[in-house]
């Protein structure tokens, strides 16, 4: 992840102008302020952009976390732009003999859901009931 680093500026205290009648160190000052403001701005947005949402690991990875109903197979958006390792459990305080198998493709999780097919065929066939997987992506 690449950001571009926070630049410092602190205005001028007003009171420290001897004159604000000179118009040229008014319009000076005006210039200043207006550029750092926009500068602000794009660093808030590139804050924004890596972090909301997003919460740095020790070993400086992003991680993201969710719940999602899923019947079969379904996909999650995580919110990261490349996906390094996924952990996958089923809520419920039921036993289950479901299997969790996910494919990655960029910052999409696709979630598959497997049961039994019969009893004493332990064949995996797509769960047809949703049920309640929570998973967490961590990555970039």
């Amino acid at each position: 992840m690449s950001t571009t680093p926070i630049r410092r500026w602190r205005p001028p205290v007003v009171t420290d102008f001897p004159d604000w009648a000179d118009e040229r160190k008014r319009k000076s000052f005006i210039q200043q302020l207006d550029r750092n403001f926009q500068i602000a701005f794009d660093n808030t947005s590139t804050i924004e952009s890596n972090y909301i949402g997003k919460t740095p690991t020790l070993e400086g990875k992003l991680v993201n976390w969710g719940t999602v109903a899923i019947t079969g197979s379904g996909t999650v958006a995580t919110g990261l732009t490349t996906i390094e390792s996924v952990s996958l459990t089923i809520q419920g305080s039921a036993a289950s003999d479901n299997v969790l198998t996910y494919t990655v493709s960029g910052g999409t999780l696709t979630i598959l859901v497997w049961m039994p097919t019969a009893a004493g065929d332990t064949t995996p066939t797509a769960e047809t009931a949703a049920l309640t997987i929570a998973w967490e992506a961590r990555g970039a």
